[in-house]
């Protein structure tokens, strides 16, 4: 009886020690993979969120360089060349009209001093962007505001 009872003893120390490690290793194992797939489904939303943001900013440049080419377009016209007002400012309120992303609509002289299409006018001879545009000939853009 007494070997009887040890064996039992022996058998039920055995099983939860075999139990106690199943379960550590199940855990461990289980962790593992919860931090694989963490870290994987993580690269995989920042990967897709770097291609949708250049996506995103290759459709605002075409934008803008769609837009910039109208532009240049419309400043090469001799009606904007000559720099009559009464010419240009119904112009500009053609364009403001017609397209409603674009705020406020301007012609500078090469002073700095501006006319825009609301009729107000202003000083932007020290903003890089006419600087810019003077300097270079070509299209500069403000930051947003």
């Amino acid at each position: 009886m007494q070997l009887s009872m040890m064996g039992k003893s022996l058998r039920s120390r055995m099983t939860v020690t075999i139990l106690t490690t199943i379960l550590v290793l199940l855990g461990a194992s289980t962790w593992i993979n919860y931090s694989q797939f963490r870290k994987v489904t993580e690269t995989s939303a920042f990967e897709s969120a770097a291609r949708e943001a250049n996506n995103n900013a290759l459709i605002v440049n075409n934008w803008l360089q769609a837009q910039g080419d109208k532009l240049l377009a419309l400043a090469n016209t001799s009606d904007m060349k000559r720099m009559n007002l009464a010419v240009q400012i119904p112009i500009l309120e053609k364009l403001s009209a017609d397209n409603p992303h674009l705020e406020l609509m301007f012609i500078a002289d090469r002073t700095g001093i501006t006319v825009d299409s609301t009729g107000g006018s202003q000083d932007i001879s020290d903003r890089e962007y006419f600087q810019k545009a003077m300097s270079t000939g070509t299209i500069w853009y403000s930051e947003p505001i």
